[in-house]
């Protein structure tokens, strides 16, 4: 038997994304033991995944207070402390990222246990600026670079896992919450999520009003919720909810795990290229995303989803961008983003007759 260390927690989106590739892996081969250091929010998702598969939580930075950055350093030394300790536990490590971090763990394990198999996923090429010139038409994907990684330590073949249960149990819901938000489990959840850490992959906001409105005023049937995380995203989710009364904005109000249950109830996520996209596919609901300076085919779009839900305008000026950061050069800015609400609606639509 086997034991593998997978290392895979920051950018959440990316960290998120391992998780059904590493579960499909434990599954087939469950004689085997796998530990993912993931992201300390998905270990409430580790129900969900196989008995032989364990996730162990990376220490986080608090948002708020004076000696925040200390503590955090302490707190991530004495983990790789302790992690350092209990390395002697496994055969072989996986790094599917490669930072500061990784490379003081990497380091040790080669000091003290030359025999263990080390593989460090190899990235490079999906950064490079030349896969913009081609549109990204080139098959590479953050998913197939995992799955390359797997592969060295004799992991091949390794498909994505998709009929695992997103059934996450009534315990982490409680009455209380649904209450305090005043939400209608008897209606049709939508879920609208339309932030982006980068402002770049935003669609405009006032007409993602038009589409939220659109929902709000069939409140009969529907309730609308509104995904999302940061101080302005909750700023404006409350000044929705003023405007819309049937709109709930989670934004601040509930706990990662309450809201994952929320999600997964919705009968379809609105998304930009972000974390929720990324969250609502894991859940096994149907998205409809909004695409502008990024596209699906860049490599983080899921590849065992299909395309049919995307909403891009597909001009020859996208993709410009692989994850948003660079400056728009179209003389009409964002030409990419002007996208009719109304194509939208009629998008969500489908899911929901």
């Amino acid at each position: 038997m086997k034991k593998t260390l997978v290392v895979r927690h920051t950018r959440i989106g990316d960290a998120l994304l391992a998780l059904p590739l590493v579960g499909a892996l434990a599954e087939k081969y469950p004689m085997d033991h796998f530990t993912v250091l993931t992201n300390n929010r998905f270990v409430v998702l580790s129900d969900l995944m196989p008995s032989n598969l364990q996730m162990i939580a990376m220490p986080v930075k608090q948002t708020v207070g004076v000696f925040r950055n200390i503590i955090f350093c302490v707190k991530r030394s004495l983990f790789l402390f302790c992690l350092k300790k209990n390395m002697a536990g496994f055969d072989q490590v996986v790094f599917f990222q490669y930072d500061s971090f990784e490379k003081k763990l990497h380091y040790y394990i080669r000091q003290k246990f030359p025999h263990t198999q080390v593989v460090v996923a190899d990235d490079k090429h999906f950064w490079h600026t030349e896969r913009l010139k081609n549109k990204c038409c080139d098959n590479i994907s953050m998913i197939g670079i995992y799955q390359e990684a797997l592969a060295q330590i004799n992991y091949k073949d390794v498909g994505i896992r998709t009929d695992y249960s997103t059934d996450l149990g009534p315990s982490l819901l409680s009455s209380d919450t649904v209450d305090r938000l005043g939400l209608d489990l008897s209606k049709k959840f939508v879920a609208f999520s339309p932030f982006s850490r980068e402002s770049s992959k935003i669609y405009p906001l006032d007409r993602m009003e038009v589409v939220i409105d659109h929902f709000a005023k069939l409140q009969d049937e529907f309730q609308v919720l509104i995904l999302g995380g940061g101080t302005y995203e909750k700023e404006c989710g409350d000044r929705w909810m003023v405007k819309h009364p049937h709109v709930v904005s989670l934004i601040g109000k509930v706990k990662f795990s309450e809201e994952i249950v929320l999600v997964s109830k919705c009968k379809v996520v609105l998304a930009m290229d972000s974390f929720n996209m990324h969250m609502a596919f894991f859940l096994k609901v149907p998205v409809v995303s909004v695409w502008g300076p990024t596209a699906p085919q860049n490599g983080y779009y899921p590849p065992y989803y299909g395309r049919e839900n995307v909403i891009m305008r597909n001009l020859d000026c996208q993709p410009c961008s692989m994850y948003g950061e660079n400056e728009c050069t179209h003389e009409s800015k964002f030409e990419c983003m002007r996208i009719p609400p109304e194509a939208i609606i009629r998008k969500i639509e489908q899911f929901l007759s």
